[in-house]
């Protein structure tokens, strides 16, 4: 018994050895370990390349997901973490937290649709499967009473993490109610909405067009409540409330290894390939500020 705890002791010990050997190897070599999200990652790693590029940043990456990143950045195995933080979840204590781009979920109507906002309050009434359910636009408001009885459909999980999103912030972690239809994907969710005056969408990143309104959601509770469309300030400030952050995360004695991809990261080149597809990147103004932070980490 005695020479098997040894001999697991010893392959214990050497597994560990390795890992610590190629975590010196790799920041020796200068090479930037970077874990994090599967859905953010590659988006911020694509987006980034060029400025990357120049400014002469190796990196490798393994983006598996926050979850299991966590505690690889936590020991030590990793350099730089791509990580969501939902809404009302503390950052973790040790590391330094920099917002790096944002996900939403857009609630849609049909461009001839009256309405003009909505809360999350009432989102809940139409898509939560527990809530008291709305099921007529006359009781959004009166004025509505001509249309149909509201049609609430979403897009399909496989458009990134939309879904999931409005669940958490919307619905307080609520599922969708049977009644809610869902599309196979963003393409198709346009094209319904465009032709259904009583459709109400849930959706990626959406643009006002003739057919298609994104409309402005309040936080509260109460009527009146001020209402914000999603943009990247309203979403970077928090008004806008059915989004996620993704920040980039690295304990302090890393920030001098870090430093060059990080701010790669929130370059201007970075924000317009980010911007360019189904993300919100930071606001200038902040992407600046966090530039002026980073270069004051001794």
């Amino acid at each position: 018994m005695k020479s098997i705890l040894l001999k697991i002791s010893c392959v214990v010990a050497a597994v560990l050895f390795s890992a610590v050997l190629y975590g010196q190897q790799a920041e020796q070599s200068g090479v930037i370990r970077v874990v994090g999200s599967d859905i953010a990652g590659p988006v911020i790693k694509s987006a980034c390349e060029k400025s990357a590029k120049d400014a002469s940043v190796k990196a490798s990456y393994d983006l598996q997901g926050t979850y299991p990143a966590m505690p690889k950045l936590k020991n030590g195995e990793a350099d730089l973490g791509i990580i969501a933080v939902p809404k009302g979840n503390t950052l973790p204590e040790g590391f330094m937290c920099i917002p790096i781009l944002h996900h939403a979920a857009i609630v849609a109507v049909n461009g001839q649709n009256p309405v003009d906002e909505m809360s999350v309050k009432q989102l809940n009434g139409i898509f939560g499967k527990k809530a008291v359910r709305i099921e007529k636009w006359e009781e959004i408001s009166k004025s509505m009473g001509h249309l149909r009885g509201i049609q609430p459909m979403t897009t399909n999980f496989t458009d990134n993490l939309v879904v999931e999103i409005f669940k958490n912030t919307a619905l307080g972690g609520d599922d969708i109610g049977g009644w809610v239809s869902v599309l196979r994907d963003k393409k198709e969710a346009v094209n319904v909405l465009g032709t259904g005056a009583s459709v109400i969408l849930i959706v990626g990143k959406a643009t006002d067009s003739q057919r298609v309104k994104v409309l402005p959601i309040s936080a509260g509770k109460e009527a009146g409540d001020y209402a914000f469309k999603p943009s990247n300030e309203t979403i970077h400030n928090g008004d806008y409330p059915l989004a996620l952050t993704f920040y980039v995360m690295f304990k302090p004695e890393k920030a001098d290894l870090v430093k060059p991809l990080v701010k790669a990261m929130l370059s201007d080149d970075t924000a317009a390939s980010i911007d360019a597809g189904d993300f919100y990147s930071v606001p200038k103004n902040f992407r600046k500020r966090y530039v002026l932070e980073l270069d004051t980490l001794k």
